[in-house]
């Protein structure tokens, strides 16, 4: 079983080797094809020296085993296990099969489980991105849209309006006439934001946030609107019914900021005032400066 991380834009050279090198010196074992992977650059004093289409190569290859790790941990796919002399096992199971770290009962098996979050940690802390990904949600009618635009024009960051992207690409599994919207594949959605959001630099404005992936973003904002201000503004963009309740009640319980909480670090999550045209013109400039100071953890 390939050791999990959670986050793998794995930038450099010195990155790379020292990730190989932890895993090697934590667990004093590495499948052979790392092993080699891991000579090669410790004999190398400068990518340069190794080109770069082979360092772009070997990168690339260490970031999708570390990205399969991550879904067969989390449970999103089932282990394809490679060849015996692949396989990541503790010495005392005789196949990879019987050793998941999570549940293997041999005493290597529980240091293995014991330590996995310090591997989680320095594959987070070790993020590709240049510039912050930034998520901006709550309730139709919020601003996050109009927030989302002008920061964008401010920082030079990306707009992704997720919804127009579900509209344009048809990243959708039909229309729901109760609610007068797509419905969102969230699989196709997460699919085609992969590449961009890795390169970081990206202001995600949409409705919801628990289905994205924790490692995409270094901020996640949550609108708050006062519910008279905001049923005003839904009603004239045309909500009724059941559309206009379900948003309305949203706001008025906080779900999509207990849904933030739940989804993210505390520490990532703000919660900033929407009401006024005044208030979204502070947002940008607080959100700006903190995307002016942000830099990546190295």
């Amino acid at each position: 079983m390939w050791i999990p991380c959670r986050a793998y834009s794995l930038v450099s050279m010195q990155t790379l080797t020292d990730m190989l090198r932890y895993l090697r010196n934590t667990w004093n074992m590495l499948p052979p094809a790392h092993e080699q992977l891991l000579l090669r650059y410790e004999l190398q004093e400068d990518q340069s020296l190794l080109g770069e289409d082979q360092f772009e190569y070997d990168l690339n290859w260490v970031k999708g085993q570390i990205k399969s790790s991550l879904e067969v941990w989390r449970g999103e796919r089932e282990a394809s296990y490679t060849p015996e002399e692949e396989r990541w096992k503790c010495r005392s199971c005789k196949f990879a099969s019987e050793c998941p770290a999570s549940n293997c009962g041999s005493q290597e098996g529980r240091t293995l489980n014991a330590n996995i979050g310090a591997v989680i940690t320095m594959a987070q802390n070790s993020s590709g991105r240049r510039r912050p990904n930034i998520m901006i949600t709550r309730t139709p009618g919020t601003g996050k849209t109009m927030t989302s635009s002008a920061l964008a024009e401010v920082t030079q960051l990306r707009h992704i309006n997720v919804g127009d992207l579900v509209k344009e690409k048809k990243l959708h599994d039909g229309w729901d006439d109760t609610l007068d919207c797509y419905v969102i594949n969230e699989d196709l959605v997460c699919d085609d934001l992969e590449d961009m959001m890795e390169q970081g630099g990206n202001i995600v404005d949409h409705h919801g946030c628990d289905f994205f992936p924790e490692r995409w973003f270094d901020k996640v904002v949550v609108l708050q609107t006062d519910n008279t201000v905001l049923y005003d503004r839904l009603s004239r963009r045309g909500y009724t019914g059941q559309k206009l309740s379900n948003n309305i009640e949203c706001e008025i319980f906080q779900i999509l900021l207990e849904e933030a909480k739940e989804s993210y670090p505390e520490d990532i999550v703000a919660s900033l005032r929407s009401d006024s045209v005044e208030d979204i013109g502070k947002n940008v400039e607080i959100l700006s400066n903190w995307i002016s100071s942000w830099s990546p953890v190295s």
